[in-house]
């Protein structure tokens, strides 16, 4: 299945505007994320986005594989982070993490 470009651009869209409320600068999060990501890998990233958003909603799998065109197992793998109810915590502590690096010029696997 091929997805929507449209809606893809719209997503990423979307992500660039959730990383920009962690650092408060969009053109950073954007221009980050477009060095460190291939193009298909941002893409990627933002139909995940897109899975765990539809999966906390309450959507069923089926629906969420047909509107975003993406495999059974792609959407089951964004399931099983949200089972995680410590997910916000350990996303909270890692980020804690790498800002302590990018602070003290410690490598990340140090920490």
């Amino acid at each position: 299945m091929k997805h929507n470009r449209q809606k893809v651009f719209e997503y990423k869209k979307e992500l660039v505007e959730v990383f920009s409320k962690l650092s408060g600068n969009k053109e950073f999060i954007d221009i980050f994320l477009k060095d460190i990501l291939t193009p298909n890998e941002f893409e990627t990233l933002a139909l995940r986005w897109q899975i765990v958003k539809k999966l906390n909603k309450g959507e069923d799998h089926r629906s969420i594989v047909g509107d975003l065109g993406l495999g059974m197992s792609t959407v089951t793998r964004g399931s099983r982070m949200l089972r995680n109810k410590n997910v916000e915590k350990v996303w909270q502590i890692k980020l804690a993490q790498y800002r302590a690096s990018l602070y003290f010029g410690l490598s990340t696997a140090l920490i």
